[in-house]
Order: C-alpha cells, then sequence, then structure tokens
C-alpha cells in the first residue's frame, strides 16, 4: 500500500519539505516577482486609464482663464481636489464672448469649506452653469437622472453621502442628488452645486470671514472656453490673456495640462516596467543557479532513484516537480498579497500618486492576474532546464563510482 503513495508530487513535497530554508527563501523570492508584477500591473494600467479618462472628457483644445498666479490651484482642484477659493470679475465673461473663434463658455466658481461646525466636512465645492456647462457634465451623463437644482447637490465618488441624504454647508442644508462614478482624479472628492448656490455660500464664507468688500454676485473662480474647429488654440489663448478688467488673468490650455501630467505619469510607468524586468531576470538567474548547485549535491540522490528503476523521464519529472511547486506557492501568494494592498487601498493609492488614477476593468484585471501568475510560475521550470539537461548527461554508474567513501 505504501507504493501508492510514491508519487512524483509525493517525492518533490518531501523533497522541498527537507530543504524548508532554501524552500521558503525561492519560494519568498518569486512571491516577491509575483507581487511586483501584479501589483505593478495594476498601478501601471490605472494610471493609463486615468490619463485617458481625463484627456476624453477635458478634451484637448479648451482653455481654462483664471486670475494670474492660481494655475496651480486650478490644476490642484481638477487633478487632487485640494480645496480652494479664489475669484475673478464677472464682468469678463461677457468680454471673452466677443472674441473670434470662442465657441462656448461656461464660469466656474470654487469655495473650499471650512472645518468647523458650519460645515458637514472640508471639501472643494464647484459651482457650475448647467445650462453652459461643458466640462463637468460629461462626467454625469449616465450617471443622474438630472442636473442639480437649487438647493441640490452632487457628491464624488469617495464622499460617504447617500442619495436623498442632506449636507450642510455654512448651515445651509443641501440635498444630494446622486454620487458621481468613480473618474480618477479631484472630482472624487468634490461636491457639485449650480454657481448661483455656490455664489450664495461664497457670500455666506465672505461675511464670516469678516469680508466687506466683495459681492459674491459679481465673482467667477475660471472660465472655460472651447475654441471653434478652424481656429488655432494658441492665438486664442494670447487673446484671452491681453483682456482688460480688475484681474490680470491668465490661461491653461488642457492639452498642457495633460502634457505635463502624462510627463509626470510615464517615468513611473517606466519605473514599473523596468523595475518588473529586472526583478524577473533576477529571479530566473538566482534559481538557476540555486537548482544548478544543488543539482551537484544531489547527483547521488538521483542515480540512487535510476537504480530503484526510475527512468529519465521520471527524474525529470520529479525535477520540474520542485520547481512547480515552488512557483506554484510563490506566485499564488504575491499575487493574493498585492490584491489585499492594491485594491483595499485603492484610494489611498490614488490620492498618494496625486495622478489621475482609475482602475481597470475587471476583464483587464482578469488577464493581467493571468499574465502575471504565469510570468511568476514560469520562472521556476525555466530555471530547471539547465540541470535537466546536465541529468540527462550523466551516467548512474559513474555518479555512484564517484561517491562511494
Amino acid at each position: 500500500m505504501g507504493y501508492n503513495h510514491l508519487s512524483t508530487y509525493f517525492i518533490a513535497r518531501k523533497n522541498l519539505a527537507r530543504r524548508p530554508f532554501r524552500t521558503a527563501c525561492l519560494a519568498t523570492l518569486v512571491t516577491l516577482l509575483a507581487f511586483t508584477l501584479f501589483g505593478g500591473g495594476i498601478v501601471y494600467f490605472s494610471l493609463l486609464r486615468g490619463l485617458d479618462s481625463i484627456a476624453d472628457r477635458l478634451g484637448g483644445d479648451a482653455l481654462i482663464v483664471v486670475p494670474e498666479g492660481y494655475e496651480r490651484k486650478v490644476q490642484g482642484v481638477y487633478l487632487r481636489g485640494d480645496p480652494s477659493t479664489f475669484y475673478l470679475d464677472k464682468s469678463v465673461l461677457a468680454k471673452i464672448g466677443q472674441i473670434r473663434g470662442v465657441k462656448d463658455i461656461s464660469p466656474q466658481l470654487f469655495v473650499a469649506t471650512l472645518k468647523e461646525s458650519c460645515c458637514s466636512l472640508p471639501v472643494q465645492l464647484i459651482g457650475f452653469d448647467p445650462r453652459t456647462d461643458f466640462s463637468i457634465k460629461p462626467w454625469l451623463a449616465g450617471e443622474m437622472a438630472a442636473l442639480p437644482g437649487p438647493g441640490e447637490i452632487i457628491v464624488g465618488n469617495m464622499i460617504e453621502a447617500a442619495p436623498g441624504e442632506t449636507l450642510e454647508f455654512f448651515n445651509q442644508p443641501y440635498k444630494v442628488l446622486g454620487r458621481l462614478a468613480k473618474t480618477g482624479m479631484g472630482y472624487d472628492t468634490t461636491v457639485f452645486m449650480t454657481i448661483q448656490d455656490a455664489q450664495k455660500l461664497l457670500a455666506r464664507q465672505l461675511a464670516y470671514k469678516e469680508i466687506t468688500n466683495l459681492s459674491a454676485d459679481n465673482l467667477l473662480s475660471s472660465i472655460n472656453v472651447n475654441v471653434q474647429k478652424d481656429y488655432d488654440v494658441a492665438i486664442i489663448g494670447d487673446k484671452l490673456r491681453k483682456i482688460s478688467g480688475p484681474d490680470k488673468l491668465s490661461v491653461i490650455v488642457t492639452q498642457n495640462m495633460l502634457g505635463s501630467i502624462k510627463s509626470s505619469a510615464d517615468k513611473f510607468l517606466t519605473l514599473i516596467y523596468y523595475s518588473a524586468l529586472a526583478l524577473w531576470l533576477l529571479a530566473l538567474l538566482v534559481l538557476l543557479l540555486v537548482f544548478s548547485l544543488t543539482f551537484n549535491e544531489r547527483l547521488r540522490e538521483f542515480a540512487i532513484y535510476r537504480t530503484l528503476g526510475a527512468s529519465r523521464r521520471k527524474l525529470y519529472a520529479l525535477i520540474f516537480s520542485e520547481a512547480a511547486l515552488l512557483s506554484l506557492c510563490g506566485a499564488s501568494t504575491g499575487i493574493l498579497l498585492a490584491a489585499l494592498l492594491v485594491f483595499p487601498f485603492n484610494n489611498y493609492i490614488s490620492q498618494t500618486l496625486q495622478i489621475p488614477y482609475l482602475l481597470p476593468a475587471w476583464p483587464k484585471i482578469a488577464v493581467l492576474l493571468a499574465a502575471s501568475f504565469t510570468g511568476a510560475f514560469a520562472v521556476g521550470p525555466l530555471a530547471t532546464l539547465f540541470s535537466a539537461r546536465k541529468l540527462g548527461q550523466a551516467e548512474t554508474y559513474t555518479v555512484l563510482r564517484e561517491n562511494e567513501i
């Protein structure tokens, strides 16, 4: 009955158990490789999807007019949801509309709430005009049955507020109309409302800060401009900067903003790619050396198997089974650890990277999981090829004679 248990798998498992430290070290190396392949792959494709998403929604031919010196703050609002409040005079709106080549214009007002009892939570509020808007509504399409009206708000995906609940800002209640789908950018931590409601809240904020020389009804924060197809975006941008008024203006070209973000992301993506490649080659080399060294120690063991009737094919299967068990354990553990880190802490990773970050669709995740597992699993069996070739060259009688004492 005992012979029924002497399968290749059984012997391979026992051989690995006899060398626990070596087995643990090699399995840990494969674990690290699988963790890097799967975890790094998820981050890699999340960044790509985030960049593609923001490029599709913001567009490359749009301009954003802001007060001079506030370009970084606007990018912080869009990309990270950094709470900011700043103003420009509303009279600029009419002057922009008179410039030839301007297709659409839509104002926005940014109001940062306070970390005090007057507000349910400190967030960025964006007031927009549902009639003219073309930069926020694309994110809402298919998500909301209706756009917000007076006293209604739409919250970002990372804000814990269900439709029908009420949030207070500057002691004013607002009903949550809905939650936005995840965008991978600052909109996930932003609250959206009509520009009229935002102006009322700004008036309350100005009163709270005892600022009396400004009227909220005459203030905006930014103006989004769509350029007509046959006009040069750079030329229109120069004309917008030259508009005279109470405030000096600066113009953000969304294409340039996206290019800057992509440049930062490309460096990170390159680091992930080459790190995974280097680790894969390192794991293959280390396993190759270890299997090669231990093979010489086990020549007598293999020779005894041969004298007991084991064929060379059986010994090949034994070597590959040991390597496969190591790889299977390491690859499974690495992918599990990566999943436990990447998915539950998805929002934290997104905020830490400060680059648009949006998890890939589940079919792509499944393909990435399979590819990562295959890539990590393959290093073990591949590393045994050299040892298997040496086994084929070894003669049983010679090996036993050389190991006689």
